[in-house]
């Protein structure tokens, strides 16, 4: 499994590309660029879009491998990594689903008109959270939680 800084490296020596003209780009200096390439230094993730662009790669591709480099110097050494992983790959599969759900309500309150009709979505974000939190302490969970209860919550919470 290749690194970020493999990647990088074999994307600019793909395109016979010395250091100095990556760093121009990125108008850094070229050591310091040397640095990301032997791993001495740990690229942003802008610099991994920018980099992404600029070979004109899988942008995904490059974030997941810049992460996952991430993750492995945080975790490398440590006994309980593994299981540590399971845990976080639930946490992010909560958060995500917690998120669709939020914006899923919003849309539909937008949708149906009424007080929290007109606005952005994101501007809604913190009453839907609110509501939700309300609702579970009430023992409703979010699927339990039918739109107009939701709303009902909501609707209280901005008058």
């Amino acid at each position: 499994m290749k690194n970020s800084e493999e990647i990088l490296r074999e994307l600019r020596e793909s395109k016979q590309l010395p250091l100095r003209v990556i760093a121009a780009y990125f108008d850094i200096d070229p050591a310091i660029m040397s640095r990301i390439e032997r791993g001495q230094r740990k690229a942003s993730r802008a610099q991994i879009i920018k980099l992404a662009e600029y070979f004109n790669v899988s942008e995904d591709e490059l974030i997941i491998a810049w992460l996952s480099d991430k993750v492995v110097y945080e975790l490398a050494d440590d006994q309980h990594a593994i299981e540590a992983l399971k845990v976080a790959e639930e946490k992010v599969k909560y958060q995500i689903k917690k998120r669709a759900i939020t914006y899923s309500v919003l849309a539909h309150i937008k949708n149906s008109g009424g007080l929290l009709a007109e606005g952005p979505l994101d501007v809604f974000i913190p009453l839907v959270k609110k509501s939700l939190h309300y609702l579970n302490a009430e023992k409703k969970q979010y699927k339990g939680a039918n739109i107009s209860e939701i709303r009902t919550v909501i609707e209280e919470h901005t008058v």
